[in-house]
């Protein structure tokens, strides 16, 4: 046989096992295939487009009646969602039914214009809501909702009650599991707040777990974010709100005050406020405030890893009820005094972190510098409370410094440890006075240029160890 052809048979022989290899395993996958179960088909939700209800979109029809009848349609149907094309429809007084989502075309281009209300197990996407004088508002017990890529704007007055608010969370009412994503909540369009929420403290009427993430803030002429407990003098007290947690917002310059939790006793707060930029505070002198952060008389509170630039007023104001251990928590922090977006500036007697009657916080890792206003930490009847690895800097020359810390009206029992003080102020970079007993300094850095690092009123201990002196 001619060696050529024998290689030929020789590579055919070779050859043929192996495709026999690849055809058996061939019908094993398809075999394996057939087994397997058949993937399942995306759902698409049963959606209908408004403008096919009579909807015009034109700014001037009222386009409420539309609505209704659209929102019928899919309620008729366990649940979905309603087109809402470009355009802006102006709506009376409309409440978004339970299940029935809403889905726009961006808020820059469909905007729901008037008083909305919204309920529970929906979405709303991509949308403006609002108008002049007016809050939007949730169910009484609304629940598990999620607002993306929406943009809140209205709001009324303070003597408007229910509408003081662009977001109006009144009393007696309560929502939980309440989402607001990548939103912009406007300037309330007359004197009040931005974010109201009031808290009547009994359980048919309390509001817990609702989040703002990645939304940005507006500076409302008032307060921008405003959260308190106010009891309405029918209900015994009984709870009060928690989870209710800003997360990576910004917050634009607010009038008045620009984030504010207020509490009664040990039953509010429980809240998070984290990664968030606060652009100072306290442009509008109609109101006597300018704080850029106030917790009065709230429990577990968590503040961590935000920024706050200078205020009007403290840019932390922090104050409890004697008797209540507060146990709230500022980490990680930037407070500067350094950076302005306001034109209005601290006194020399404003302080930039101030504790009043607080007992029983942390504050931990911070960072504190101001050239405005006057001591960085000030601490009022606040006891038992622990400062930890902070720094602490008033660049500002001798004439115009300040101390780092003024701990006085028998505040006792503070604890400073691995601390740096920085101040070239004279008598004291820490001052202890008016009864400030028992405190403690520990393993702390002093620059101090050559002037007095501590100072304490005749008769009070002032533990030092571990310190250095520069």
């Amino acid at each position: 046989m001619p060696r050529s052809s024998q290689r030929s048979l020789e590579s055919r022989v070779m050859k043929a096992p192996v495709k026999l290899v690849l055809a058996t395993a061939l019908l094993l996958v398809l075999g394996a295939c057939a087994s397997l179960p058949p993937s399942p088909a995306k759902t698409v939700a049963f959606t209908v487009n408004v403008r096919a209800y009579g909807a015009r979109g034109n700014g001037k029809h009222d386009d409420t009646a539309a609505f209704q009848r659209a929102m019928n349609a899919v309620a008729e149907h366990g649940g979905g969602v309603v087109h809402v094309a470009r355009g802006t429809y102006r709506v009376t007084n409309l409440t978004i039914r339970d299940r029935v989502s809403i889905a726009g075309e961006g808020a820059a281009r469909t905007w729901l214009r008037g008083r909305v209300t919204a309920g529970s197990k929906m979405t709303i996407r991509r949308v403006r809501i609002g108008a002049r004088h007016l809050a939007f508002h949730l169910t009484r017990g609304a629940t598990d909702s999620l607002f993306d890529h929406v943009t809140f704007v209205g709001g009324g007055p303070m003597s408007s009650d229910d509408d003081q608010g662009v977001i109006r969370l009144a009393g007696g009412r309560g929502a939980s599991f309440i989402t607001f994503r990548s939103c912009t909540i406007g300037a309330n369009s007359a004197d009040g707040n931005g974010v109201s929420i009031v808290d009547s403290g009994w359980s048919g009427a309390t509001y817990h777990d609702i989040s703002w993430q990645d939304c940005h803030f507006l500076g409302s002429p008032r307060m921008t974010f405003e959260c308190i407990e106010y009891l309405d003098g029918r209900h015994t007290q009984t709870t009060g709100y928690y989870n209710i947690d800003l997360r990576d917002c910004l917050f634009e310059p607010s009038g008045s005050q620009t984030i504010s939790y207020g509490g009664k006793g040990s039953f509010s707060g429980r809240s998070t406020i984290s990664g968030c930029t606060i652009k100072g505070a306290g442009w509008n002198s109609a109101y006597p405030w300018g704080q850029g952060v106030e917790f009065n008389g709230v429990v577990g509170m968590q503040f961590t890893g935000n920024t706050v630039d200078r205020c009007r007023g403290s840019m932390i104001n922090h104050q409890g009820y004697a008797g209540t251990t507060t146990a709230n928590v500022f980490s990680g922090n930037t407070f500067d005094g350094t950076t302005s977006h306001i034109s209005a500036a601290p006194t020399a007697t404003t302080t930039c972190i101030t504790y009043i009657n607080v007992t029983g916080s942390r504050f931990d890792d911070n960072l504190v510098k101001s050239n405005a206003g006057g001591q960085l930490v000030y601490l009022s009847g606040s006891s038992g409370n622990t400062f930890s690895g902070d720094t602490l800097v008033d660049p500002r020359a001798q004439a115009d410094a300040h101390q780092c810390i003024w701990v006085a009206n028998t505040s006792s029992n503070n604890t400073f440890d691995g601390a740096t003080f920085q101040s070239p102020v004279k008598y004291g970079t820490a001052c202890f006075v008016s009864g400030s007993d028992r405190n403690t300094v520990t393993d702390s850095t002093f620059v101090s240029f050559g002037q007095k690092a501590v100072s304490a009123a005749t008769g009070l201990t002032v533990v030092l160890s571990g310190n250095i002196y520069r």
